[in-house]
Parts: structure tokens; C-alpha cells; sequence
């Protein structure tokens, strides 16, 4: 069996290897605008709904819950690590019919931050399944499923 040298093998492949292991070290540093598809969802950690915030932009465990009832507030919260300082992250909230309802856009502001996002105006929401999408500049990364209940049946979940 004819083996390439194993000093041709490790030259030909050091180029990959030098690539994907700074992959964390330069999206932290790279285009705000654009991040890798796999990196994005890497960088968005801990996404929880719940009924309120805290001060460090967690969602307490005794608030945390997947449904709601119409005209209260949802929150989202989630750390986003390793992400390029100036990205947008962005949670558009999206109705029953799959249709865009809103959409709010802040900045990232360091490294490892933790945010949250609110969508308070939720009195004209129908009963059913809804979903915020969290995205990271141009890539979705995660999205988190909660539920507008009637008003006796929104118990913690």
C-alpha cells in the first residue's frame, strides 16, 4: 500500500488545523455583521422565558415558564459568549400562523453579556404556540417556544 509521508501529511493538513482552532479567538474579533452559522449557535447560552427579569438580565428560576396568558409580559433571556463587540442580537416574536409580530435589536457590548428581551404588548395575542427567534448578526441561533393559555391554566411550565 503506497502511504504518503507523514511530514506531507501534517504540512498538508496544518492549514485546517490552524483555521478551525481560532475560531472562538476570532469571532470575538471578527465582522459584527456576519458570524459562522455553527459559531452562532454556540454563542447563545441558557435561553429561558419566564414573567420577569432580573437586575444581571436572568430570568430567576421561580419566574421562569412556558405559558402566558394574553396582555402579559414574555421575557427572553440568554449569555452570549464569544460573540464580535458591536454584533446585533436581534429576537423577532412570531405568532401561531408562523407570522412576525415584533422584533427588537440590541448591541453586543463585550464578549460574555447576558440579555434579555421583552414583548409587553401582548394583549391582542390568541391562544396558541408563539416563538422568539434569537438571532446573532446575520445568523439565527436558537429560538425558545412558549404558549398564550387561557388565564387559569398558566401554572409554571
Amino acid at each position: 500500500m503506497n502511504r504518503p509521508p507523514l511530514a506531507a501529511l501534517t504540512i498538508a493538513l496544518l492549514p485546517l488545523v490552524t483555521a478551525c482552532s481560532g475560531q472562538h479567538v476570532n469571532a470575538a474579533k471578527g465582522d459584527p455583521q456576519h458570524v459562522n452559522p455553527t459559531l452562532a449557535k454556540e454563542m447563545v447560552q441558557a435561553p429561558a422565558t419566564g414573567h420577569s427579569v432580573a437586575a444581571d438580565n436572568s430570568i430567576p428560576g421561580d419566574q421562569q415558564g412556558k405559558k402566558f396568558t394574553a396582555g402579559q409580559a414574555v421575557f427572553v433571556a440568554f449569555k452570549v459568549e464569544h460573540a464580535p463587540v458591536g454584533s446585533q442580537v436581534r429576537v423577532d416574536w412570531y405568532g401561531p400562523h408562523d407570522e412576525k409580530i415584533a422584533s427588537e435589536a440590541k448591541t453586543v457590548s463585550g464578549p460574555d453579556v447576558a440579555m434579555s428581551f421583552a414583548e409587553k404588548e401582548t394583549q391582542g395575542w390568541n391562544e396558541g404556540t408563539y416563538r422568539a427567534e434569537i438571532w446573532i448578526a446575520d445568523q439565527r441561533a436558537d429560538a425558545e417556544q412558549f404558549s398564550i393559555v387561557q388565564p387559569d391554566s398558566t401554572g409554571n411550565g
